[in-house]
């Protein structure tokens, strides 16, 4: 495991428990904006879960991943291997790649 995704993995198991964390209320479908560092963007479905598993869908890829952690300490990680954090509540979500590589920002619809 590469050491920066190894820390990320340290950090989301080493959460204790917070005010907000991802529940059944973030299941159904989010839809948004992934801009990437250059600026280019792409929309994107994402499909969540009860158990905050998700389906990410742009018009590039469809990845399965995980919302793990809780509060201010939420982040994800996916089967294309990518990992990083999650801001939000159960309206509005922000997933943030650990190397800035991309944002998304999505609502539910």
């Amino acid at each position: 495991m590469q050491a920066a995704a190894l820390a990320f993995a340290i950090l989301i198991a080493s959460v204790g428990t917070a005010a907000a964390s991802c529940n059944s209320s973030f299941a159904g479908t989010w839809r948004g904006t992934q801009t990437d560092v250059g600026g280019s963007q792409r929309a994107i479905t994402i499909t969540m879960r009860p158990d905050c598993s998700y389906t990410w869908v742009t018009s590039r890829t469809t990845t399965e991943g995980q919302i793990t952690g809780s509060g201010q300490q939420m982040g994800y990680r996916n089967a294309a291997g990518s990992v990083g954090s999650v801001t939000g509540n159960n309206q509005r979500l922000t997933f943030r790649h650990f190397r800035d590589n991309y944002t998304v920002a999505i609502t539910r619809r």
